[in-house]
């Protein structure tokens, strides 16, 4: 007769470890971002990255600090760096927020130099300070900023003149650099180490190599006068008019 017991054996038990959440391990899965990557002038775009619902964003960030701000567009006003862009997936195009609160699609963006000295960036596209300067016989170049937001043109002789600044003083050799001052908004020139104002800046030729000549009688000689090429002239005159001028040359030899 076979008996059998019930309960005699011990109830299997499973260990039990720390419970795995699925959703813990879930991720979003997002397609290859359609704006791609931005670049431009002194500015660092960083990799752009998905949120929960697979739009992408990125920074954009100045190379130097402020003066250089962000600029959309080639012109318009100015933001302060950092910038979020935000990728429009519906047109592939990158979008920033404006003043206003609407997104702005973006087809360039560079950092530029704002030099206004409230400390916030203002509308303008040519943000040099510094006047435009002319002058007689010289071109200046159209002013560029370093990475310092600093200033600087090239100013250049048409001819073989020499640079003269504030209309008188001591002649440089062509072409010589003017720097902005932003403090004053006026260029200057470097003198022996100095920064000088510029007020004017005119291209003038070198002192006439040619001595007055010895007049006779009833002649006379206007101030001699320099042409584009620094050729000198003057006129040779008669009172009364109907003389005529007679010019007389000879050669001294110097007996040592």
């Amino acid at each position: 007769m076979l008996s059998f017991c019930y309960g005699c054996l011990p109830n299997p038990t499973v260990n039990q470890g720390p419970l795995i959440t699925i959703g813990d391990m879930m991720e979003p899965i997002c397609d290859s971002n359609p704006c791609g990557t931005f670049t431009g002038s002194m500015v660092t775009v960083s990799a752009p990255i998905p949120d929960a619902s697979c739009i992408y964003t990125a920074t954009a960030t100045c190379d130097n600090p402020y003066p250089r701000v962000v600029q959309y567009n080639g012109g318009g006003v100015l933001y302060m760096s950092p910038q979020t862009l935000t990728c429009d997936t519906g047109t592939a195009q990158y979008t920033y927020t404006d003043g206003g609160g609407v997104q702005q699609q973006i087809t360039t963006i560079d950092c530029v130099c704002d030099l206004n000295t409230h400390g916030q960036p203002c509308p303008g596209v040519d943000l040099n300070p510094c006047l435009t300067l002319t002058g007689s016989m010289v071109t200046i170049s159209t002013p560029t900023a370093d990475a310092a937001c600093a200033y600087t043109a090239t100013a250049t002789c048409t001819n073989p003149r020499a640079i003269q600044y504030n209309g008188a003083g001591a002649t440089y050799i062509s072409p010589q650099t003017l720097t902005c001052d932003a403090g004053t908004s006026q260029y200057t020139y470097d003198n022996a180490g100095t920064p000088i104002q510029v007020n004017t800046i005119d291209c003038i030729c070198a002192v006439n190599p040619c001595s007055m000549p010895t007049l006779g009688a009833m002649a006379s000689l206007s101030t001699p006068t320099a042409d584009a090429t620094c050729a000198y002239t003057a006129d040779a005159m008669c009172t009364p008019a109907t003389f005529s001028i007679q010019v007389t040359t000879f050669s001294l030899n110097m007996l040592l």
